[in-house]
């Protein structure tokens, strides 16, 4: 049996306070961040649409690295699909 396909489409992502800089480092922890939560979940996951979530805020330490808080965010959305 060939493991399930998880394709995510996101059209925008609202970055208040991220520097410009940093979006590519952001973005390159959100999708790894992504594709673990999704490799490790996703056979348990149905098949579904979800045409909008909201992560809400994210509470981070003083000096979290773009990747950090692309990665957090991840852990987000993967939370919000499964619920």
């Amino acid at each position: 049996m060939s493991a399930p396909r998880v394709h995510v489409h996101i059209d925008a992502i609202a970055l208040r306070g991220i520097d410009a800089a940093q979006r590519d480092q952001l973005v390159d922890g959100l999708r790894a961040e992504l594709a673990r939560q999704f490799a490790t979940s996703g056979a348990a996951m149905a098949s579904r649409s979800v045409a909008a979530l909201s992560g809400g805020r994210i509470a981070l330490t003083r000096g979290a690295s773009a990747s950090h808080i692309g990665r957090e965010a991840a852990r987000r959305i993967a939370r919000s699909v499964r619920a």
